[in-house]
């Protein structure tokens, strides 16, 4: 194996100046780009012998002297670009790179077996400050649910395992651009990491502390998922199923449904590296589908975010704690459209005034348009997520009584956990006096200590 870097050169030579100018006229990018990526999208040849790692190799090695091979043998070719030393990041050009990570594998030539191991090249295009990639491997790793510590604190994980195994079910999802399949994914995780490092937005600011998709504006969202999806693709993490095309004048990524055919590891530390769950056997309820509603009396449109797989709080035999409040939420409100008689408009009130915030991906608006049989199906769906969530609970947890609504129990287990505990309803209100006197179990009780009691 040759070690100078001219070694793939006659696989460049021919088409040597074009190369330069698609390497050097790449637009500025808000993230920095694995040289893997690079290499796809200005097309470096792939030779018998010697792959696109080594063509790049080649071409950077052209860039930094202005020319390529030798006078003497006839095959010197000009760059048409002034000498540049790309490994300089205070060069002129805005183009750089710099070396970071472990070693990772390169795939060589077509008839090679044995990949190239060395350190990646991450290059940065434009003049702009972009966060360290160190920085940005924290966020993909968040993004496809890798958990491990971070570059910056190896204190502890950056998310918890419930959280890791949604994200790397349904990540691929938002790089497709599926938005029905991905709306938990970019209902709760999506803001939640976004949230973590709101200061890559200067510009964006939340409407609440409490993180939420209801937290930011959907302009706001918009731009997140767009600069998510790219880290993603920039990172090389989908291997040769993530790729980057130019439109308006600008970095996107190509959202390809292919994936990858070989695994992609990238030179982190090795508790950052994917850990493979050990799946169990789907519980009944998980199989069960919502139902498509039929109706003739209104719209039939039923609301993505009431469907059985977006409000369920388990996982493959895992409780996904930070969606119950979410179906609590939904609970509430569907019991005060159906039972309370409340209009959509006084919902938002009445759920304030029992401490409950409105579901974070459903409008109380919505309920206007939708039909009985849609009604009648929400309700079925939130009963089916609340049995689920009870089966999985075992007997290891305290469960809400029956007829107790989930906001009520989730208020009393916050209590008890702050030190709180179970309040005794010792009185109640005469509907005639309206004063307060003894409840009737209260005055039993107490009748009984007098007489019972020596």
């Amino acid at each position: 194996m040759s070690r100078s870097p001219f070694a793939a050169y006659p696989l460049i030579k021919d088409d040597l100046v074009r190369l330069c100018i698609k390497l050097m006229a790449i637009p500025p990018c808000q993230s920095w780009i694995h040289e893997s990526v690079v290499a796809r999208f200005i097309g470096l040849p792939i030779g018998n012998e010697y792959g696109q790692s080594e063509s790049l190799t080649a071409l950077l090695a052209c860039l930094k002297k202005g020319y390529g091979g030798d006078i003497k043998r006839g095959t010197r070719m000009s760059t048409e670009h002034d000498p540049i030393q790309l490994e300089n990041e205070k060069n002129d050009s805005g183009v750089s790179y710099q070396m970071w990570g472990k070693k990772e594998p390169f795939t060589r030539g077509k008839d090679s077996t044995v990949p190239l191991m060395r350190r990646p090249r991450w290059f940065k295009f434009g003049d702009n400050d972009i966060p360290e990639i160190g920085q940005q491997m924290d966020i993909v790793n968040e993004l496809i649910g890798n958990r491990g510590p971070s570059s910056l604190n190896d204190d502890d994980p950056t998310i918890t395992v419930y959280a890791a195994r949604r994200r790397k079910k349904f990540y691929l999802n938002l790089y497709k651009g599926q938005e029905q399949d991905s709306v938990t994914y970019r209902n709760y995780d999506v803001p939640a990491i976004a949230a973590k490092h709101l200061w890559l937005w200067p510009e964006m600011k939340m409407k609440s502390h409490r993180i939420r998709h209801r937290s930011f504006s959907p302009e706001d969202l918009l731009v997140i998922e767009a600069d998510f999806r790219l880290m993603i693709v920039s990172s090389n993490i989908l291997g040769r199923g993530g790729k980057l095309i130019l439109q308006d004048n600008a970095l996107r990524p190509a959202c390809n449904t292919r994936e990858s055919r070989t695994p992609v590891v990238i030179g982190i530390s090795p508790t950052q590296m994917p850990t493979v769950d050990r799946l169990t056997p789907p519980s009944p309820a998980a199989t069960q589908h919502s139902p498509t509603p039929r109706s003739t009396d209104g719209s039939t449109t039923f609301p993505d975010a009431l469907r059985l797989e977006f409000i369920k709080c388990t996982d493959d035999g895992t409780i996904l704690w930070d969606m119950i409040s979410e179906l609590a939420s939904l609970e509430l409100l569907f019991q005060l459209v159906t039972t309370g008689d409340c209009s959509w408009d006084v919902l938002e009130d009445e759920m304030l005034t029992k401490g409950v915030d409105l579901p974070s991906n459903f409008q109380p608006i919505e309920v206007c348009s939708m039909t009985k049989t849609n009604l009648s199906n929400a309700r079925r769906n939130i009963n089916i997520a609340r049995n689920d969530l009870m089966e999985h609970m075992g007997e290891e947890f305290f469960k809400p009584k029956h007829g107790e609504l989930l906001f009520q129990w989730l208020r009393d287990g916050k209590g008890y956990s702050e030190g709180r505990r179970v309040e005794a309803n010792n009185f109640t209100i005469n509907p005639s006096s309206r004063a307060r006197q003894l409840s009737i179990i209260a005055a039993w009780k107490i009748r009984h200590i007098f007489f019972c009691i020596q």
